[in-house]
């Protein structure tokens, strides 16, 4: 009994423990099958493939997937780059169940750069809330290698690996824009506004539509934003400038389209007029017009945005042209002191040429042409047959009005710097104070503006004030006499006007 009890009592009914060791979960693994084609389809991928993502030019398909975890923290990113547009493979590894939200961007890149966009930054990457695409400080005007496409989609990984297709679409739409008939305007800038222009979107999928736009400053009451321009500092020589420019948004765009000469500062008529609006929709392709028509400043230009080309074609057909030359004096000359024949000759490729090539003329060589606008004459002085401009001269009959002819030069961006009341003589200093305009009616009755370059030595020509137009044939000669300078001490002195 008692050898029983012992034995009993050495027992014990305390709890054991064991440690045991979970086996780890197995790393789950990510496939993305990403189509590159239907994010630029719309625009025409021929076109692209042709103009950009051939092997003599630096761009690529740029495709980058971002990829957070459910608190929208980036778990990684994968960069990939090709030259056409085919399907791209991208693998996310190492990752553990859980939801999980990719985003890809689709743009092109520039490998002269670092495989980066020319026009597009993308900042706020290390959290799903703060991501976005934004214009780079290089860019102003986007054109069509600027497109984006995004694709978005919420990523569950569970108990096996996942494979997943994701599809970018485009973004914002495409403007065929055409500057039309500024050649006979007196011109030097068309462009395309808008109100309130993105700087860039929100990239975040759960941001709505109405919020996705980021900007430097929205107001109803903001200045207009240039989209798209055209400039010449000499004016426009084409009947037509096209572009293609990309815009970012969808939806509500406030435009107009304006035109100004230098002395605007800044200014412009918006056409068709200021509450203008159209709506865009992403992944489409849309057409623009501005055209000059003639006639008063203030209401000389039609301006249209339309759904198709044809739509565009009919208005430009249905305005009335009838007035396109009647306002135009004159459209300045070729004025780059010391420049060649060649240029002039460019320059001048939309005129009548008197001669074919510069002829002797005294010292000087001389290369003419018949008036295109109301002006009759405009004659080319050389220091030799190919080159080395010295000084212009342009004719104009008596019928045409002093005025007319002094606001013309103001227009053109030159400054009354003197009077000559003894030789009834204008002087204009243009606004780069390189180029002194001469105005003045020579004894066979024509008006002439002379233009010559400006120094502390400039002069004018001595032939200039008895030379009549080679189209009257009075004047056979056109040797130059002794020069007289243009600073006189009975006059405001140019010189000092440069002060």
């Amino acid at each position: 009994m008692a050898i029983m009890i012992g034995l009993f009592s050495s027992c014990s009914n305390d709890e054991i423990n064991v440690n045991v060791v979970p086996t780890p979960e197995p790393p789950r693994t990510l496939s993305l099958s990403i189509s590159t084609t239907p994010g630029f389809e719309p625009f025409g991928i021929d076109y692209y493939k042709n103009q950009l993502l051939n092997n003599n030019q630096p761009y690529y398909i740029g495709v980058k997937t971002y990829l957070y975890d459910d608190s929208g923290i980036i778990v990684d990113s994968v960069n990939s780059y090709t030259k056409t547009f085919n399907q791209v493979d991208q693998t996310f590894a190492n990752l553990k169940r859980g939801s999980y939200t990719a985003v890809t961007v689709e743009t092109l890149v520039n490998s002269d750069y670092q495989y980066t966009s020319d026009y597009w930054d993308i900042i706020g990457a290390s959290q799903l809330n703060t991501l976005a695409i934004k214009m780079n400080s290089t860019s102003f005007v986007v054109y069509w290698g600027g497109v984006i496409a995004v694709a978005s989609k919420v990523i569950t990984i569970a108990s096996e690996d996942e494979a997943v297709s994701l599809s970018p679409s485009p973004m914002g739409a495409l403007v065929d824009v055409h500057y039309l008939d500024f050649n006979k305007s007196s011109y030097t800038l068309a462009a395309l506004y808008s109100k309130n222009k993105p700087i860039g979107m929100s990239l975040n999928p759960n941001v709505r539509d109405s919020e996705r736009y980021l900007y430097d400053e929205y107001l109803e009451t903001h200045t207009w934003d240039r989209r798209d321009y055209e400039y010449s500092s000499t004016g426009f020589t084409e009947g037509d400038y096209s572009h293609t420019v990309y815009l970012i948004e969808q939806g509500d765009l406030n435009w107009c389209f304006g035109a100004q000469t230098p002395e605007d500062d800044g200014r412009f008529t918006a056409y068709p007029n200021s509450s203008s609006h159209f709506t865009l929709e992403n992944g489409k392709y849309y057409y623009a017009g501005f055209c000059y028509k003639g006639g008063t400043k203030g209401s000389d230009c039609e301006a249209a945005f339309c759904k198709t080309l044809a739509e565009l074609q009919e208005w430009y057909n249905s305005i009335d042209k009838s007035n396109q030359d009647q306002d135009l004096l004159f459209k300045e000359p070729y004025l780059v002191w010391g420049g060649t024949v060649s240029a002039v000759q460019t320059h001048m490729s939309s005129y009548s040429p008197g001669n074919s090539a510069p002829e002797a003329s005294g010292d000087f060589y001389l290369l003419w042409y018949y008036g295109k606008y109301k002006e009759i004459e405009t004659d080319y002085y050389f220091t030799s047959s190919t080159g080395g401009l010295a000084w212009v001269n342009m004719f104009f009959e008596s019928s045409v009005g002093e005025d007319e002819i002094m606001s013309e030069l103001t227009n053109n961006g030159y400054t009354l710097a003197e009077y000559d009341s003894s030789e009834e003589t204008y002087y204009y200093l243009s606004s780069d104070q390189k180029t002194v305009a001469r105005f003045l009616k020579n004894s066979e009755g024509y008006w002439l503006v002379q233009y010559y370059g400006y120094s502390s030595s400039a002069r004018a020509r001595g032939d200039a004030m008895d030379k009549t137009s080679k189209i009257t044939g009075k004047a056979k000669s056109y040797e130059v006499s002794s020069p007289f300078y243009v600073v006189k001490n009975n006059r405001i002195s140019l010189r000092q006007l440069k002060k």
